[in-house]
């Protein structure tokens, strides 16, 4: 078997014969995360003392540990000692005040998970304390408890029925003023069963129905009370366990008769299985979670600490119990005339209402109905003298500690509805700023906006402020001196709108003369684009070669000076700020001149330049191709070749100096930058030339000494007509057309046998400067 965990908690105690709570023990219980918001069921047991209250719940306990059980299995072991809540045989009282079992059952019910709570009590009838107090603890279990069981012993007798019926009563009326519903689920218990054999639920229902007969002959005011509760509650008769049992320190179930186990197991299932509907509900069925349980708790609980002294009988509790309602219903009427005293200080009756009205008048309005109230409840108290003054002085505190949370709230509203006063003038203040507002993008606005002077604009607005400020002045109904106070806190806000507005719209009157200044620069670029030339073109590149940085600098400068001059008779300023403000446009018409022409023409000079060194290449690539092949790259000497571009060159550059104007070192630098390039191409054609004409060389060299030795062979092994044919092949090896090789090889036959070593020597020297 699985321990049981948790332990006993004490939640209420007695102390100088006083009841008291234990809080914390409550917020343990009733304030953990996985109970304080769901559904929880409380069960307890209520009866005599030394009945076997605690030990049945320590049964219960086990069982609850066991829900799982389908048999008697959930018992445990035979000898297993009995644990939980603190009990011993005897005749000596254990259980002192209210326990709770710390750990909750978690179970499945209705609505989902629900927190089962084991609450034990002392005995309604113990010696040991006053009788008051009994009624205090017996009323609090029945608090704590959505399943009540009522532990009687051998049978219901008259005093079991007139304590039962005594906190039925009792039960109702708490839970009315503690909005709970006061008794869900009652069954009575009898145990100890000896007036027949038949035990258990269906006997326990025959035995209620004979006591309901009983009880409608009893000379009580409870009896609608008590016939109402039993004909919903449920009886249950257990045998008598045995003296073995009885007398057992340990609560192992081998000492008990073996009816009673039964029966035990049968009551105790039938228990667990009515837990789903057993949660702790308001007056209106509502479900009542953890959280709330612990707040009426905590509430009722300082009620009987309030009485606790004062009660000592059924009725006084529930006297006491309605001296609370009537404190409710006091403070209640209380809280609507304070709701009748509120205002809306967003209307605008409700702020000349409530400005009427000074916080201390309010005060005063309101002691006086808490007087009136107090004197109400004075005379409906049915309380001793003492007790009663005690109550009134209770009331008289709540009342005070109202009015004092009221009159806070008041106070604060009151000074809102001030503010509200206020806003609207700086509303309107600010309305008559907008009005002077003006776009600087629109062309009358700058005309306008440079028409007033920062300074004047300003003169204009404190002239109003100092308007609204004597209208709030007069409709303020307070003191001199807190009327000081608002209209310098008005002031305040008013000069601040000012120079936030005048801060802007100095901003602005300045942005107006750049606008103005930005029209005028617009103007003179477009005065710019149109000297603008298209350098991508032939017929501009001459254009603007023809107008020196010099001369167009000059054009621009006179432009610009016109539009200063313009610039300067339209601003409406004092000398010092007119010039300074003419000085800025000078500035920036000067670095766009700077930026225009120069730029462009030395443009112009690179696109003249990059075509002329174009048309050299071009040049360059026609030489190339007409000395490709053999025969063709060695009919131009190198020199020859270098000959030929340097007149080229010289052509180009004299064209580039007609073309350009401007200064000499100018036109002399460009010349020596488009010479340069020239050069350097020129150089690498004829190097590149060079080698192509020595490769040539050598290449026909050796074709030649291959000829000339095929035809000395033919001319001696061989007639003239294979001659002819020897002759041809040595042309062909030298690849040269069938012509000029058969001239070079006859050429080389006439000249004898001196000539193959002549021709080899010349060969190899040419090989060698190769």
């Amino acid at each position: 078997m699985s321990p049981v965990s948790g332990e006993s908690l004490q939640l209420a105690y007695v102390e100088k014969d006083a009841l008291l709570l234990n809080e914390e023990a409550f917020k343990r219980c009733f304030l953990r995360e996985d109970v304080k918001d769901g559904p929880v069921c409380l069960i307890s047991i209520i009866g005599e003392e030394r009945k076997g209250k605690s030990f049945l719940l320590n049964y219960l306990l086990r069982r609850l540990c066991h829900q799982e059980c389908n048999d008697k299995g959930w018992m445990g072991k035979s000898n297993e000692v009995l644990k939980g809540f603190e009990y011993r045989p005897g005749i000596h009282t254990i259980t002192k005040g209210v326990f709770i079992w710390s750990e909750p059952f978690l179970i499945d019910a209705e609505r989902g998970k629900m927190a089962v709570f084991l609450v034990d009590t002392e005995g309604c009838d113990g010696h040991e304390r006053s009788k008051g107090l009994s009624v205090q603890l017996s009323a609090l279990s029945m608090l704590l408890s959505s399943y009540m069981i009522f532990n009687v012993a051998s049978k219901i007798n008259r005093t079991d029925l007139e304590y039962l019926e005594m906190f039925l009563d009792m039960a109702e009326k708490v839970g009315e003023v503690l909005d709970l519903d006061p008794v869900q689920h009652l069954d009575i218990l009898v145990r100890d069963w000896e007036c027949s054999e038949n035990y258990g639920k269906d006997s326990g229902k025959e035995y209620l129905l004979e006591t309901e007969k009983k009880i409608q002959n009893l000379d009580s005011k409870y009896c609608r009370c008590l016939l109402k509760q039993l004909s919903k509650c449920e009886c249950f008769l257990l045998p008598n366990p045995g003296e073995s049992i009885r007398k057992s320190t340990t609560g192992c179930w081998k000492d008990m008769r073996e009816d009673f186990r039964n029966s035990l197991d049968d009551y105790l299932s039938s228990v667990l299985r009515s837990l789903p509907t057993g949660a702790r509900t308001d007056n209106r069925g509502s479900v009542v979670s953890g959280l709330q349980v612990f707040e009426r708790m905590q509430l009722f609980t300082k009620t009987i600490e309030t009485y606790s002294q004062d009660i000592t009988t059924p009725l006084q509790m529930v006297n006491a119990i309605q001296a609370m309602k009537l404190r409710e219903k006091i403070r209640k009427d209380f809280q609507s005339f304070l709701h009748f005293s509120e205002v809306n200080v967003d209307d605008d009756d409700d702020i000349s209402e409530i400005l009427k009205t000074s916080p201390m008048s309010m005060r005063n309005r309101l002691e006086t109905k808490a007087n009136e109230l107090k004197g109400e409840f004075n005379q409906q108290l049915e309380l001793g003298e003492e007790q009663r003054e005690r109550e009134v002085t209770e009331l008289d505190y709540l009342l005070k500690e109202m009015i004092d949370k009221f009159c806070t709230a008041y106070t604060r509203e009151f000074h809102r509805a001030i503010c509200i006063l206020r806003d609207r003038l700086l509303q309107e203040f600010k309305g008559f700023i907008e009005q002077q507002e003006v776009n600087v993008d629109d062309d009358d606005d700058i005309s306008e906006i440079l028409k007033t002077s920062p300074m004047s604009m300003r003169n204009r607005l404190e002239t109003k402020a100092n308007e609204l400020k004597g209208e709030f002045n007069q409709q303020l109904e307070l003191g001199e001196e807190q009327k000081e106070r608002e209209v310098t806190e008005l002031d305040n806000l008013l000069k601040e709108m000012i120079d936030k507005f005048c801060t802007a719209y100095t901003r602005e009157f300045h942005r107006a003369i750049c606008i103005l200044r930005d029209r005028l620069l617009q103007e003179f670029k477009g005065f710019i684009e149109q000297q603008e030339v298209n350098v991508d073109d032939d017929d501009d590149i001459s254009e603007i070669l023809k107008t020196s940085p010099m001369s167009m600098r000059n054009r621009l400068e006179t432009k610009a000076n016109e539009l200063k001059g313009e610039f300067n008779q339209q601003l409406e300023l004092g000398e010092e700020q007119r010039e300074r403000e003419v000085t800025e446009l000078d500035n920036l018409l000067k670095e766009l001149i700077d930026k225009f022409h120069t730029r462009e023409f030395h443009r112009a000079i690179c696109i003249l330049r990059d075509r002329l060194l174009q048309e050299f290449k071009g040049f360059i690539e026609q030489q190339e191709h007409d000395s490709d092949g053999l025969f063709k790259c060695v009919k131009t000497r190198p020199s020859q070749m270098r000959k030929l571009l340097e007149v080229k060159e010289k052509e180009l550059i004299e064209k580039f100096g007609n073309s350009v104007r401007g200064r000499l070192e100018e036109r002399e630098r460009a010349m020596d930058k488009l010479q340069s390039r020239l050069h350097r191409e020129k150089e690498i054609f004829c190097r590149k030339h060079s080698n192509n004409f020595t490769k040539g060389v050598i290449t026909l060299g050796t074709g030649a000494i291959g000829a000339v030795g095929g035809l000395v062979a033919a001319s001696v092994l061989v007639p003239g007509t294979a001659v002819a044919v020897v002759v041809e092949g040595a042309g062909a090896a030298l690849g040269l057309g069938t012509r000029s090789g058969v001239c070079m090889v006859l050429a080389a036959v006439g000249a004898g046998a001196g000539v193959w070593a002549g021709l080899r020597a010349r060969v190899n020297t040419v090989m060698k400067r190769a």
